[in-house]
């Protein structure tokens, strides 16, 4: 096991992450490529930090924040309430029913393994056409509030109203 501290090692700043990142860099210069894969846990070692903390020193020297994050403005959601309800009524016009949560994630269906397995997923795959004539997949029941829309549509239908 590890030796126990007596302190908290001091949390990485900038100088010391660019001083890290040159001393992996002088290790590289002085071995030959074959002895690079230990190098990142002899630094971490000596330094006193964990290996990942290392690698997170590495990928952001500057100290600049995680550059695989998203600038700008958020995007639209993929689903909205209203395509839900179209894709909810269009299953309903095709079969005959309302979709069950089990129709609308591929997940259950294939851990359940009925003998409808095979025309639950042809029917989950094969999508549904909105208002505007695109062709989209049904979404996934897990990512929805499923049951208050199917409730909702159903009620739609049951009322004689518009339809959704």
């Amino acid at each position: 096991m590890g030796e126990m501290l007596d302190e908290w090692p001091e949390p990485p700043r900038k100088g010391r992450a660019r001083d890290t990142a040159a001393r992996v860099e002088e290790l590289k210069q002085l071995r030959p490529p074959e002895f690079h894969r230990g190098i990142r846990g002899e630094v971490a070692a000596e330094r006193g930090i964990d290996p990942s903390t290392l690698s997170k020193l590495l990928r952001h020297p500057d100290g600049s924040p995680d550059s695989r994050r998203r600038v700008g403005p958020p995007a639209k959601p993929k689903w909205t309430c209203e395509l839900m309800q179209q894709a909810i009524e269009a299953w309903w016009d095709r079969h005959g029913r309302p979709p069950t949560a089990m129709d609308w994630s591929p997940s259950i269906i294939k851990r359940r393994n009925r003998s409808t397995h095979d025309s639950r997923l042809a029917a989950f795959d094969e999508g549904w056409t909105d208002a505007d004539g695109t062709q989209r997949p049904f979404p996934r029941a897990d990512l929805m509030p499923f049951r208050r829309l199917v409730a909702e549509v159903a009620a739609a239908r049951r009322g004689g109203g518009q339809r959704l």
